[in-house]
């Protein structure tokens, strides 16, 4: 197994700018889940992945920065999650605390992709906006399209919803 990657290894990457995704986002149907995941290019040779679920009996949505197929050096989703007790060196992340909605997931040395914080700059209700913010709060450059996903209400089901008639 590959080496973690280290925090300024991670704040690097993701903060130069240099990291581009030229591929449609297409989606896989699994069970009750749809599914996507597309190389992100970048100059360092590392293998960098987005992945985006989309959970069609529940509304949940996750989307995450995979580093050399097995580190999630960020992340979006909206399960209940706590932040480790102990010492985090981040201004966001609040040790101990716990989240039950929207929250990010950040890459630190110690407690890896463990460390979470709540977040308000994400769409309470358009998923694809919700993957366009994500990528662009990752630095990401998205140049290619999303495809619809088939038959269903692009929202991340927080807050009330209409109906489509």
């Amino acid at each position: 197994m590959p080496n973690p990657p280290s925090e300024a290894e991670v704040e690097l990457i993701l903060t130069d700018g240099k990291l581009s995704i030229g591929e449609n986002i297409t989606w896989k149907e699994e069970a009750s889940h749809y599914r996507t995941r597309v190389p992100i290019l970048n100059p360092y040779n590392i293998n960098l992945s987005f992945l985006a679920q989309k959970n069609v009996r529940i509304p949940n949505l996750s989307m995450v920065v995979l580093y050399d197929n097995l580190y999630r050096v960020r992340g979006f989703d909206l399960a209940r999650h706590s932040n480790p007790a102990g010492s985090v060196f981040h201004p966001k992340v609040i040790p101990g605390k716990k989240y039950a909605g929207k929250h990010k997931h950040i890459w630190t040395d110690f407690y890896q992709d463990q460390c979470i914080y709540e977040l308000d700059d994400v769409q309470d209700k358009d998923f694809f906006e919700a993957i366009f913010e994500f990528l662009a709060e990752c630095n990401v450059t998205f140049t290619g399209k999303i495809d619809p996903l088939p038959n269903y209400q692009f929202t991340l089901g927080l807050g009330s919803e209409e109906d489509d008639d």
